[in-house]
């Protein structure tokens, strides 16, 4: 799995980082990453991990092969084209401090 730290990355690089159209054959996890969008028609072969970060809506075409965690962001629902082959955790949930 790929993981970005979040002390290293500055608001929306992952943005600049990822094209549309990124594509990646493992997981990535964000967690706490203060990036605000992520870029359309991206493909994560495995879990996308998106926890404490800044994200309030997800890109069209998103397809993520396992699970998506959005536990402790302000996404409240999918995109209709979006694509996830395991579950999806945390949507609307907040975890206490």
């Amino acid at each position: 799995m790929l993981r970005f730290e979040p002390h290293n990355v500055k608001e929306d690089t992952v943005t600049n980082f990822l094209p549309e159209g990124f594509t990646l054959d493992e997981g990535l996890d964000l967690t706490g990453v203060p990036t605000t969008m992520l870029p359309r028609q991206m493909t994560i072969g495995g879990d996308l991990i998106l926890r404490k970060t800044k994200l309030t809506a997800l890109p069209a075409g998103l397809t993520v092969t396992g699970d998506l965690d959005v536990t402790d962001t302000a996404i409240s629902s999918l995109p209709p084209d979006m694509k996830v082959g395991g579950i999806v955790i945390g949507l609307g949930v907040k975890s206490s401090p």
